[in-house]
C-alpha cells in the first residue's frame, strides 16, 4: 500500500472459518482517487503459540456501508441494445430465434391485416407472433398513453369517445392514433386512456377578464 493512500482503521475481526483462531483481518479506509467507498483489508496470521505475525494478504475491495462506486454488472453484448438506441443508419437485424417473430404464418398474430396488405406481405420471412404483439400491447398499456398515465387519471373524457381518435383495425382495437396536434399527435394510445384536449371539453366557463377598466401602459405618471 502506498503512502498516504490508507486511511484511518475502520476495525478488525477473527475469521471464524480459519478455525484456530489465529487468522484476523484489518480494515482500513482507502484514500484512493477513483475508489470511493472502498477500503483496504489486511489478512494477519500467527501461528499458535508464536509472537510473530504474518501479512497474508492486502486487497482494496468495496467497504461494507454498500456506498462504494463499482462498475455496472457485465451484461452480454447481444442484451446491450435497450430501447431508443437505434439511430439513423443503425442495422438493427431481429437476433436468431426471436420470440417477437414466426416463419410460420399460420402462426402470426396480424393474420386479417396480412391478408389486406396483400402482396407487401407476402415477400418475407417473418411475421409477428402472438407472444410479440402481446408483449407490445403491454408496453402501449403501461406507458404514458395508456389506461394508468399521468394524463388519463387526470381526465374527465375517454379517447374512445374523442373526435381526433382514430381506431385502429383487428388486432388492435383497443388502441388508435391521436391526431390533436395540442395533444398526443402521431401516437398509438389507448381507448380507455384521456387527456384535457378532448373534442367534447366544455368552454371553459366566463371571461374573468370582463368588466375589468383597460389599463393604459403608456399614460405618463406624475
Amino acid at each position: 500500500m502506498e503512502a498516504g493512500r490508507v486511511g484511518a482503521h475502520l476495525g478488525a475481526h477473527r475469521l471464524a472459518e480459519a478455525g484456530d483462531g489465529h487468522v484476523a483481518v484489518h480494515r482500513f479506509a482507502a484514500d484512493v482517487p477513483g475508489y470511493s467507498g472502498w477500503e483496504w483489508q489486511a489478512v494477519v496470521a500467527c501461528a499458535a503459540g508464536s509472537t510473530y505475525v504474518t501479512v497474508n494478504e492486502v486487497s482494496l475491495v468495496p467497504s461494507q456501508s454498500g456506498d462504494a462506486l463499482q462498475a455496472p454488472e457485465w451484461v452480454p453484448w447481444a442484451e446491450r441494445v435497450r430501447p431508443g438506441d437505434l439511430e439513423p443508419g443503425t442495422v438493427m437485424p431481429p437476433e436468431p430465434g426471436d420470440p417477437r417473430l414466426t416463419e410460420d404464418p399460420a402462426r402470426s398474430a396480424t393474420r386479417g391485416s396480412d391478408d389486406a396488405r396483400g402482396r407487401a406481405a407476402k415477400g418475407r420471412r417473418h411475421w409477428l407472433s402472438r407472444e410479440g404483439l402481446a408483449g407490445a400491447t403491454a408496453r402501449w398499456r403501461a406507458g404514458d398513453f395508456g389506461p394508468d398515465g399521468d394524463f388519463a387519471r387526470e381526465a374527465h373524457l375517454h379517447c374512445r369517445t374523442c373526435a381526433f381518435y382514430v381506431p385502429c383495425g383487428e388486432p388492435l382495437e383497443n388502441f388508435g392514433a391521436c391526431t390533436n396536434e395540442f395533444a398526443a399527435d402521431g401516437h398509438l394510445v389507448h381507448a380507455a386512456a384521456g387527456c384535457g384536449a378532448h373534442s367534447e371539453t366544455p368552454p371553459a366557463g366566463g371571461d374573468h377578464t370582463a368588466g375589468m377598466p383597460a389599463f393604459d401602459d403608456e399614460r405618463p405618471v406624475y
